[in-house]
């Protein structure tokens, strides 16, 4: 019987508020930052921005990723199903979820009817493949997700990517883009973010 993840939008709502939300205190776009707050002389507290290696690349891209990690089963057994988390049990399951949109198609959501390939890569693991589920499809735009099984993974850092390709935009079947001639674009999320903060296995 297929195990079914069921995934919270709300979930990925938080990291588009945090970038968002770098984006107003001027956080150039592409750039993980992350938010140092200090005291001030005067007891109030004072925020710097402190730049990270590129979430997505140094260079010009049109597809926008928003990827979390989420408690899936394993063993040991998690709390819950379905808890963002980076820190996983060997043994435990880890449920990617990826959003991505094309800025070239007005951003609309990249789904399985206009997408070529989604799949995490993972070091000493290869591809796997992604599908596009999220919650029931009447709530779109769903997610696309896979699970993975960290039984007999290293312990460490894990160094993983997501990379979708969209088709060529007049593949879409959107009358505005039938004339469209962008074709196939790749977009590609790696972890960037502070120490402690990136996808992690620890021994039971």
């Amino acid at each position: 019987m297929k195990k079914t993840f069921p995934l919270a939008l709300g979930a990925g709502v938080s990291t588009i508020t945090a970038i968002t939300a770098l984006s107003a205190l001027g956080a150039p776009p592409g750039v993980a930052q992350s938010a140092i707050r200090t005291p001030a002389a005067s007891g109030s507290t004072t925020t710097t921005l402190v730049a990270g290696p590129p979430i997505q690349g140094a260079g010009p891209h049109h597809i926008d990723i928003f990827v979390d990690t989420v408690t899936g089963g394993g063993t040991p057994k998690p709390v819950a199903d379905c808890l963002q988390e980076n820190q996983f049990v060997q043994g435990q399951l880890v449920v990617f979820r990826m959003y991505a949109d094309d800025v070239s198609a007005g951003g609309l959501a990249l789904t399985d009817a206009n997408t070529e390939a989604a799949y995490v890569t993972i070091p000493g693991k290869g591809k796997i493949a992604m599908t596009y589920e999220g919650h029931a499809k009447e709530h779109l735009p769903a997610y696309w997700v896979v699970p993975w099984d960290t039984k007999g993974y290293p312990v460490g850092t894990v160094n993983f990517t997501v990379t979708v390709v969209a088709k060529p935009l007049a593949q879409w079947g959107v009358a505005a883009l039938a004339g469209s001639t962008v074709p196939a674009q790749a977009g590609v999320f790696r972890q960037g973010f502070a120490s402690g903060s990136d996808l992690t296995i620890v021994a039971p």
